[in-house]
């Protein structure tokens, strides 16, 4: 799963997978990459061991986000 967004929002999203135990869940479970770029910020979740990015892992992510914006 790829977001791109502006760079305060991908810099929520890098913060929730440090300090919640949901995020850090999703970060163990992604290999995570990302790029903050005034123009062309984004946030890529590459699932580990041929699993799936599940959608409640994004459910998850985005409710938890929106506390750190």
């Amino acid at each position: 799963m790829k977001i791109t967004a502006q760079d305060y929002i991908i810099q929520a999203i890098l913060e929730c997978l440090e300090d919640t135990i949901q995020g850090k869940g999703i970060k163990l479970l992604n290999h995570v990459s990302y790029d903050l770029n005034k123009t062309n910020s984004y946030i890529h979740f590459i699932p580990k061991d041929g699993r799936e990015f599940e959608s409640i892992d994004a459910f998850w992510l985005g409710f938890i986000v929106k506390e750190y914006l």
